[in-house]
């Protein structure tokens, strides 16, 4: 049995940059660069021990919070494991952010996060939310607005849309951005960016992470 006191976990939080490889593939991509370094990391069954998520399904995304929990034997700086995460990872299209120790025992990213933000272009906000917004996908009508927290609308054809992870298991924030009556989407030129991911404390407030 493995006695948590002697395990450190450090977050890593990455950038993804255009043409890089998709964060589905990226875990196995990490263990990879791991065992080429010379990081004491802690070994599962699977090969080093990491916890990465959410991924974002969709390939033709910018991502500015990709986040990975990587566990170690002992305490070490997070300027060495950047230093030997650096090169690899910038060859596969990511960027590292920022890479902090945080308590072993505190949630995972994936389970933490509860709501995601996007920003999007060329899209006109032409009105509010209405209460409802059934949207026929695939196969099924969809109610969509319990899925969304907010739409602000910006300069230059720009909004930022706030909406539940949970929706985005069923259909992509392409496809809903798509089918909601209230926006007028160029879809042959969009842009998307996953801006951050965000918590929702007890007051029901949200939090980055």
């Amino acid at each position: 049995m493995i006695n948590n006191r002697e395990i450190f976990k450090y977050r890593i939080k990455l950038i993804k940059k255009a043409g890089a490889l998709p964060t589905h593939e990226l875990r196995v991509k990490l263990q990879e660069i791991l065992l080429d370094s010379k990081l004491p990391f802690e070994w599962t069954k699977s090969g080093p021990h990491l916890v990465l998520g959410p991924i974002e399904k969709q390939v033709n995304i910018q991502n500015d919070c990709q986040y990975v929990d990587i566990y170690f034997k002992r305490d070490i700086s997070p300027r060495l494991i950047e230093q030997e995460l650096k090169s690899s990872l910038d060859s596969l299209g990511y960027e590292i952010s920022q890479v902090e120790q945080v308590p072993h025992n505190l949630c995972s990213v994936e389970s933490l996060a509860k709501y995601v933000c996007y920003g999007a272009s060329p899209v006109i906000l032409k009105g509010d939310l209405s209460q409802e917004l059934l949207v026929q996908i695939n196969d099924k009508v969809v109610n969509l607005r319990p899925f969304i927290k907010t739409i602000k609308a910006f300069k230059d054809k720009e909004i930022e849309i706030i909406v539940e992870l949970s929706a985005l298991r069923s259909f992509g924030i392409e496809q809903m951005l798509l089918k909601l009556p209230c926006l007028e989407v160029q879809s042959t030129s969009l842009l998307l960016e996953r801006k951050a991911l965000l918590w929702e404390d007890s007051q029901g407030s949200l939090r980055q992470i």
